[in-house]
């Protein structure tokens, strides 16, 4: 996989990555946040959105929906939305056990999309890392991990990530 498999679309506004998405022109917005009126019909396109769980929490203590980030696909593509909502859950589950880029084959084989997509969590800890990795290479320089950004240490601080029971 190089870089010539992903075609990466600068967008203006949330309303624009909506209307790329209704229009097919994108598979997957980065950066959302979810509220219900969006998964269920977001005003421009008349349509409902499904979200990933949220890959960045804000680090404000009073913080709502709208303060975590998450990635967005069409909701009748529900194959699709399915396998990235896994993949972003894989990268945190990767992260919570250990499991590098450079020891990608530790990570499980799974059976959810079937035979051919058995290694889908080894791939993708090949090419970009558990979420700590992403975030270091991504990320860190601009906002330092803390708080509600880290594996879920402490309960107190509110929702964090986690790896969700029995996954994968």
């Amino acid at each position: 996989m190089g870089d010539d498999d992903v075609d990466f679309v600068e967008l203006s506004n949330a309303t624009d990555g909506f209307l790329k998405l209704y229009n097919k022109d994108v598979d997957v917005v980065a950066g959302m946040s979810w509220n219900l009126q969006n998964n269920v019909r977001e005003p421009t396109t008349g349509v409902g959105y499904t979200f990933s769980p949220p890959y960045f929490y804000s680090n404000a203590v009073e913080s709502t929906a709208q303060d975590s980030l998450s990635l967005v696909t069409r909701q009748d593509d529900h194959l699709w939305s399915s396998f990235v909502g896994w993949i972003v859950e894989g990268s945190i589950y990767a992260e919570a056990y250990n499991h590098t880029q450079v020891e990608f084959n530790s990570m499980p084989l799974v059976d959810v999309f079937g035979p051919n997509f058995r290694r889908m969590f080894r791939n993708a800890l090949l090419v970009s890392g558990n979420y700590g990795e992403i975030y270091d290479r991504n990320l860190e320089p601009y906002i330092p991990r803390s708080g509600r950004i880290l594996l879920n240490g402490n309960p107190e601080q509110g929702p964090q990530h986690y790896a969700p029971p029995g996954f994968p």
